[in-house]
């Protein structure tokens, strides 16, 4: 539980969407998530950062995040509603 963690109990959203849903899929912390459907959305406690990783499937890369980042791999700090799209293109 958050207590045993020290955490409070406060939580965000964090949206993850994808321009090209069949382009790959998208690691949030140790689950990856399918992006089949374009977008996902969990809750988190905002004091803990959250680890997002974009994982293209054969014949795409990922090209980078709607915040500029070009790394596959960002952290996130949850602050109320993030939301963050993955950026694939075809190979």
């Amino acid at each position: 539980t958050a207590k045993e963690f020290g955490l409070n109990n406060a939580t965000g959203e964090l949206t993850v969407t994808s321009d090209i849903p069949e382009a790959g899929n998208i690691r949030v912390n140790t689950s990856v998530i399918d992006m089949s459907e374009g977008s996902w959305t969990g809750r988190y406690f905002r004091e803990y950062p959250v680890t997002v990783t974009a994982i293209p499937n054969p014949g795409y890369r990922f090209k980078g995040w709607s915040d500029g980042s070009t790394d596959a791999t960002i952290e996130i700090q949850i602050n109320g509603g993030v939301t963050v799209n993955a950026v694939f293109d075809k190979e």
